[in-house]
């Protein structure tokens, strides 16, 4: 609407671009939480792998050297898939943080979307009301002429 105009307009505007920045930013951490957690599983299944492999080696017997080597190889699993767990948890703490920012930032949008609202309604009926007495004066002036 050409004549409508709204005071606040810019700081809705800029309100806008924060809840798309806010939605960026939580886009990205739900990449990094689902990488997480593909690296949590890809560790657990190496884990799962290898213990098999262990079960299989024991049966066959195994040198001292390859039970050390497989010890090592186990401790150090382990403690990838803590880092990675750890990683997890931060990811996801993160996203929860970047939801509630997303869900603040669009309550400050909503506040100034609903007096925009009202105030572009009002400017509708009022120029609603000025188009309707101009059409009721033109059809009067043409009445006066055909009398």
């Amino acid at each position: 609407m050409a004549g409508f105009h709204y005071r606040l307009e810019r700081v809705l505007e800029l309100r806008k671009q924060a809840v798309e920045q806010h939605k960026q930013m939580l886009a990205r951490m739900i990449a990094a939480t689902r990488a997480a957690q593909a690296a949590v599983l890809a560790l657990e299944t190496e884990q799962t792998r290898m213990n098999t492999a262990w079960c299989e080696a024991a049966r066959t017997g195994l040198t001292p050297q390859a039970a050390l080597d497989f010890a090592n190889f186990t401790t150090e699993l382990e403690r990838r898939k803590r880092q990675a767990q750890a990683e997890l948890e931060r990811a996801q703490t993160e996203e929860l943080a970047r939801r509630a920012l997303l869900d603040i930032a669009m309550n400050k949008q909503k506040v100034l979307e609903k007096p925009k609202a009202r105030a572009l309604k009002r400017y509708q009926v009022e120029t609603g009301r000025k188009d309707q007495a101009a059409l009721d004066e033109f059809a009067t002036l043409r009445g006066d002429k055909k009398k």
